[in-house]
């Protein structure tokens, strides 16, 4: 996996986490004490986020930081 690959993979999986947890970049950000400017980048693809943030957000999201590495099947939301 290249930086290119792993910047767009993190990103779909922390936003999808973020989704499923109902927090915003804001809350995030308070969470897992990483500034908000810096989640907005690594949301919007625009930067990897550095080792201890990566850290941070994964426990802030309850999750493995090998699990933002992780690439996931599409899934489609249903309608109920």
């Amino acid at each position: 996996m290249n930086r290119k690959e792993a910047l767009k993979i993190v990103c779909q999986n922390i936003v999808a986490q973020m989704e499923q947890a109902g927090l915003g970049i804001c809350e995030l950000g308070r969470l897992s004490q990483v500034n908000a400017m810096t989640i907005s980048r690594i949301v919007n693809a625009k930067s990897l986020p550095a080792a201890d943030a990566l850290y941070r957000i994964a426990g802030a999201l309850n999750v493995s930081v090998d699990s933002l590495f992780r690439r996931h099947s599409a899934t489609s939301k249903k309608s109920a």
